[in-house]
């Protein structure tokens, strides 16, 4: 399983990758620390394609992810890989899986969280075939209401 997790301001103190990692490990996940910020790396035209695709190939050959990121959701959708996503300090995450992902049963939402709720999550997602959800149906809303403007 792979721990995509924020080291900045936006970061949950909550969350503690290390430590999580080391309770899935026990349970017999093999888990990674990474994260979807690249750092000092240059990111330019001609990289930028290779970099997200290595980025989601990684992504896509996991068992389960664990990001307080809202990139890492997005990216776990997007790949179709079950991810446990978890509130940082701020609204982004929470209201984007609201509104669009709420009904997938392959993102599970933690607002608040201990290791066993996230190693629970682990789990359980552990073994679902994930279904995507229609969020069709949510852009056709908004573009009716632009149109209405």
């Amino acid at each position: 399983m792979l721990f995509l997790a924020r080291n900045d301001i936006e970061r949950n103190p909550q969350f503690n990758a290390a430590s999580i990692a080391e309770v899935i490990d026990k349970a017999g996940f093999q888990t990674e620390v990474a994260d979807t910020y690249l750092g000092e790396e240059f990111v330019g035209s001609l990289n930028r394609e290779a970099l997200l695709w290595k980025l989601w190939n990684k992504m896509a050959t996991k068992q389960v992810i664990v990001t307080d990121r809202l990139h890492g959701m997005i990216f776990a959708y997007l790949t179709r890989t079950p991810a446990v996503v978890l509130a940082n300090n701020n609204w982004k995450i929470e209201s984007t899986y609201q509104t669009w992902l709420k009904d997938c049963n392959f993102i599970h939402f933690l607002s608040k969280y201990d290791q066993k709720m996230i190693l629970d999550s682990v789990q359980r997602l552990s073994n679902v075939q994930p279904e995507p959800v229609n969020i069709q149906i949510n852009f056709d809303q908004f573009f009716k209401k632009l149109r209405q403007v």
